[in-house]
């Protein structure tokens, strides 16, 4: 579930790989993109360690179309960042929510 797709079609889908995707990973996940809406949930995430769902995809969303860093990258900061800390909710959003583009 942490490490695969929900769509296969993604299963060879290109993300980034340049020197810039850890910059980018790194203001993504200090809410520093220079995208309000983004970069003002990811703050609030940080600092209460709550988000609801439809902000967690948003984020996501904009991580990896967006920026199009892959989400295996960015789970784990939703993850470690988040007080209610259940696998099956911080995998399945992150892993679903990139996916529903190409269903």
């Amino acid at each position: 579930m942490e490490q695969h797709h929900f769509n296969p079609a993604y299963q060879a889908f290109e993300y980034r790989q340049d020197a810039q995707v850890e910059r980018d990973l790194a203001r993504w996940q200090t809410g520093q993109t220079g995208v309000p809406m983004v970069d003002a949930c990811m703050r609030s995430l940080n600092r209460t360690g709550f988000l609801n769902f439809r902000m967690r995809a948003m984020l996501v969303s904009f991580l990896s179309h967006h920026l199009n860093i892959d989400w295996r990258l960015g789970a784990p900061h939703l993850g470690c960042s988040l007080t209610l800390k259940k696998p099956c909710t911080i995998f399945a959003s992150a892993r679903i929510t990139p996916d529903l583009v190409l269903m």
